[in-house]
């Protein structure tokens, strides 16, 4: 894959996942002043985009999968589905945090199955509550909308 002419790529397909949708709802054990508690909230969503390219490696035609990901920040209590797929597609192709190759089938399925066990792996903050916001002095402006 190191010789491969991505000047010359071709867009196959486009896949996307998210978690948006998703009940995100989730609870952790949290240690205040020497008291166990049980802290529930909501998970920060995230959001996958994958291009799959058609390229030229020196005459044979591979398969390359591109994929940015967008992730709402902690402190923006509402969802934007749209801005959540247009800032992943915008890095998955400018800062792509997956690259690999992949068969000529791969398919939508693949892709969906593989990025919901990746987001399941990650460390997600709860989105935080307006008390928590005032809390840290952020001007709640900047993210409420």
């Amino acid at each position: 894959m190191n010789n491969s002419n991505f000047l010359s790529k071709e867009l196959v397909n486009t896949f996307a996942y998210t978690t948006a949708t998703k009940n995100r709802d989730a609870y952790t054990n949290v240690c205040i002043n020497g008291r166990n508690y049980i802290k529930l909230g909501t998970l920060q969503a995230v959001t996958i985009v994958g291009n799959l390219y058609k390229v030229n490696n020196n005459g044979n035609i591979e398969y390359v999968l591109l994929a940015g990901m967008s992730k709402q920040h902690p402190c923006d209590s509402k969802v934007n589905k749209e801005m959540g797929y247009e800032l992943a597609n915008e890095n998955a192709n400018t800062n792509p945090f997956l690259i690999m190759k992949v068969s000529r089938n791969f398919a939508k399925t693949a892709f969906v199955n593989m990025m919901a066990n990746y987001i399941d792996s990650m460390k997600l903050e709860f989105v935080k509550t307006t008390q928590e916001i005032l809390a840290e002095g952020i001007d709640k402006e900047i993210y409420d909308r």
